[in-house]
Parts: C-alpha cells; sequence; structure tokens
C-alpha cells in the first residue's frame, strides 16, 4: 500500500519551494520576514529556514510528524507518519543564495528573524 508522502513530500517540491524563497539572502530574509518565520542561530532545526520548510511540509501532510534540518548545502525533510509508522527523509541540495542567507544568519545578519523567545 503507498502513502501519501511520495506524492505530498518530494525531492522536487522541496527544490522549487527552496528556490521560491528568492535569489538573494535578502530576498530571502524578506521573505522569510512577510511569513513571520523566525529562528535560532546555529541550529539544524530551529533556524529560520528549517522552520520555514517543516510549516510548508507540515501543510502538505498534516497527519504526519515533519521535521526540517539545514545543514552544509542541504535541506532535509524527516518524515513520520503516524497512521503507518512509517519514515523517510528527503533532502535537496540548497540554492546558493539559501546558503548565503544561512552564513549571513548565523554570523548575526538579519537579527528580526531570531526568536527572542527561544534566545
Amino acid at each position: 500500500m503507498s502513502t501519501p508522502t511520495g506524492d505530498a513530500i518530494t525531492e522536487q517540491w522541496l527544490s522549487e519551494l527552496l528556490t521560491g524563497l528568492g535569489d538573494s539572502p535578502d530576498q530571502i530574509h524578506a521573505t522569510l520576514r512577510n511569513a513571520k518565520v523566525t529562528g535560532q542561530q546555529a541550529s539544524r532545526y530551529d533556524c529560520p529556514l528549517a522552520r520555514y520548510v517543516a510549516d510548508h511540509a507540515r501543510q502538505r501532510m498534516p497527519s504526519a510528524q515533519v521535521k526540517a534540518r539545514v545543514s552544509t548545502g542541504e535541506v532535509v525533510v524527516e518524515i513520520e507518519e503516524s497512521d503507518t509508522g512509517g519514515y523517510r527523509e528527503v533532502g535537496a541540495e540548497q540554492p546558493e543564495a539559501t546558503k548565503k542567507f544561512v552564513q549571513a544568519f548565523d554570523s548575526g545578519s538579519y537579527p528580526d528573524l531570531i526568536d527572542q523567545a527561544a534566545a
């Protein structure tokens, strides 16, 4: 029996989501700010990019437990389906603008995106 995971969260979907954030770190900053997404610096699971991706993945798979992690050059969505017990990861390479945004955010740029409640 196939699960909806294959249709809902794919490498292509993730790549398009990342590319759609913007063509520069400043555009990505504006997209995340407009979406009211904040996060923690140097956090694989709780940076603004990871939270943005996880939020969008949860919209596509509301019955699954979803997390996103950001690592050097890659974003991975971790999906655990509670109804089937299935688990899988979907990853995509970060576009250059996204890599530069993450580096800038972790270095102190875009302080308005820092989650003050978690800091």
